[in-house]
């Protein structure tokens, strides 16, 4: 096997892209199992970085045909920033890299609210199931957003719809 390292474009070459195709959960505090699966890597070790994070490095491990699996904690620090980040996943052989990234983790200050997404990655016209737990009761939670563009939401297993907008129920 001949391996191409220069920068030029061959004609008849190809790119390997890895890709990462779940992320579960979606929202946690800093002691939360975050579980990432990909495929297309380098087997081996994958390291895992943090968009908003700077000192954390997590690892996963990537088997003979390029799955990736890799589960993780934040460590547990009460002094991490809130909110959304992302993980990315990278892997090397030689001086050739493949790294993907995550969609968001919502990092939040108690682990008994919870928002899971699925599926996590589809098409414009794929149904999206959102499933939340823990929210306050009769409160209204807002809007469901994708790209910041209101979504149609047309069923709640508990709560109501107003407007749109996702109230809580008393279960």
């Amino acid at each position: 096997m001949t391996i191409d390292t220069d920068e030029g474009v061959d004609i008849g070459s190809f790119e390997v892209r890895g890709r990462l195709s779940s992320l579960e959960p979606v929202s946690g505090d800093s002691t939360t199992e975050i579980t990432i699966k990909g495929y297309g890597f380098h087997t081996g070790t994958a390291t895992i970085t943090s968009s908003t994070i700077n000192a954390f490095a997590g690892q996963g491990t990537v088997d003979e045909k390029g799955d990736l699996e890799a589960t993780f904690n934040l460590g547990g620090g009460d002094d991490l920033p809130l909110g959304p980040m992302t993980f990315t996943a990278t892997t090397k052989l030689g001086v050739h890299e493949i790294s993907d990234t995550t969609s968001q983790f919502i990092l939040s200050q108690q682990a008994t609210k919870r928002i899971d997404v699925s599926p996590v990655f589809g098409s414009p016209e794929d149904t999206v199931t959102i499933t939340g737990t823990g929210f306050p009761i009769s409160t209204d939670i807002g809007q469901i957003t994708f790209d910041g563009n209101p979504a149609t939401v047309s069923a709640t297993g508990v709560g109501k719809i107003d407007d749109n907008s996702v109230v809580t129920d008393e279960t």
